[in-house]
């Protein structure tokens, strides 16, 4: 069905980051200003 209720949801996020010291970053933490 298209319901969501009881089901993930999943949001891919992808952010450029040009910033190589962030590469190693926590997924979460680096897209906190996003989400």
């Amino acid at each position: 069905g298209t319901g969501s209720a009881g089901a993930t949801i999943r949001i891919y996020i992808e952010q450029y980051e040009p910033d190589i010291s962030k590469h190693e970053m926590d997924a979460q933490v680096a897209l906190k200003p996003l989400i």
